[in-house]
């Protein structure tokens, strides 16, 4: 943590990175409101050690983060309102029954920065 200051920003991440070479951080912002998750921030290559967080921003514009441990469950009841596991991409949250579909995902949604899609009713 040497020369990163608390509260820790989001552009800190990348020099926590640098210092850990371990470890891999993704965040995802949860709208208060909505209660929508989105990906701002996901690791360039997922290391030994993956932690993903979720951020919220409190109504004085403080910064909170808490862990996620399991992406599924945390984003899932979202999208679907049964009970099955789904492995999501962190950079834009589609969801996908088979690790092989979403390896191949991952080689062309790499190459782009994390978004969530909105698609039409």
């Amino acid at each position: 943590m040497e020369g990163i200051e608390y509260p820790v920003n989001l552009s800190d991440i990348d020099k926590f990175e640098n210092q850990n070479p371990d470890i891999s951080i993704s965040v995802f912002v949860l709208n208060n409101n909505s209660l929508k998750v989105t990906p701002i921030r996901v690791a360039e290559t997922i290391r030994k050690t993956h932690i993903r967080l979720g951020l919220l921003t409190g109504e004085n514009g403080e910064l909170h983060y808490f862990l996620i441990k399991n992406l599924s469950g945390f984003v899932g009841s979202q999208i679907n309102r049964r009970n099955g596991r789904k492995l999501f991409c962190e950079r834009c949250l589609n969801p996908f029954h088979l690790q092989s579909a979403l390896d191949k995902h991952m080689l062309s949604c790499s190459k782009f920065k994390p978004v969530r899609e909105i698609f039409p009713k």
